[in-house]
């Protein structure tokens, strides 16, 4: 449950940051709410679920590997494309206010954190309310 907190902690935070105008710091968050969310979903799924040991032994291309554990479990194809796609735009987006020298105005901070939202509501809607 600690996992799931902890992904709703950081979707605020992400709004803390955008209410404070620091935009590009709250894409990492808006981001990486949905990372531990899609964790804490795999660690409870019913069938087949990741303890959070083996998810962390996964190493450099341990998102990549979320990314797809989560998506093969979800059984209409073209949802799962649609989120899987979703998922790697915030990712990217996220990599780019890391990494590179790129700067995130107000409505696009606004907007990754509503897609994160978005990315919640739909896990919501695959695997139920776990």
């Amino acid at each position: 449950m600690k996992m799931k907190i902890k992904s709703s902690n950081t979707l605020d935070a992400a709004q803390t940051l955008i209410n404070n105008q620091l935009n590009t710091a709250s894409i990492h968050c808006s981001y990486y709410s949905v990372l531990q969310y899609m964790k804490y979903i795999l660690a409870h799924v019913k069938d087949n679920p990741i303890p959070y040991e083996q998810q962390n032994e996964i190493g450099k291309d341990s998102h990549e590997y979320l990314i797809q554990e989560l998506t093969n479990r979800i059984q209409k194809p073209r949802e799962r494309k649609n989120i899987s796609e979703k998922i790697r735009d915030l990712k990217q987006k996220r990599v780019s206010a890391d990494y590179l020298d790129v700067t995130y105005n107000n409505e696009e901070a606004i907007e990754c954190k509503q897609q994160a939202e978005g990315l919640k509501t739909n896990f919501k809607t695959n695997f139920g309310n776990i």
